[in-house]
């Protein structure tokens, strides 16, 4: 025998507080880049982020720090690095926030 099953397809399902195994992921774009690093965030709000501070470094190949800013996760809203006076190559981003860090390489042209 088959049960009648009703099922409304005009509710939607959400999420209503972080989710504790989403990570934050930074993902940057255009790579390779010219005076500007845009820096999304993907997860950043069901992860529980949104609104959190971010820190983030940018060494070069000696291990210098050449860039160094604090933001708010804004998910949909990239972050935007001036890159104009670092040399060309490849550089290191780390970033960190208070539950996460990461890192990732880009490269400048």
């Amino acid at each position: 025998e088959e049960l009648p099953q009703t099922i409304d397809v005009t509710t939607s399902l959400g999420v209503n507080g972080p989710v504790d195994d989403v990570s934050l992921v930074l993902q940057a774009f255009p790579n390779p880049f010219h005076d500007a690093l845009n820096i999304s965030t993907v997860g950043a709000s069901i992860a529980g982020y949104e609104g959190s501070l971010i820190q983030l470094e940018v060494y070069d190949l000696q291990g210098r720090m050449v860039f160094q800013s604090n933001h708010s996760l804004l998910p949909g809203t990239p972050l935007v690095l001036d890159a104009s006076d670092w040399t060309v190559g490849p550089v290191l981003v780390r970033w960190m926030t208070e539950r996460n860090s990461g890192s990732f390489r880009a490269v400048k042209h």
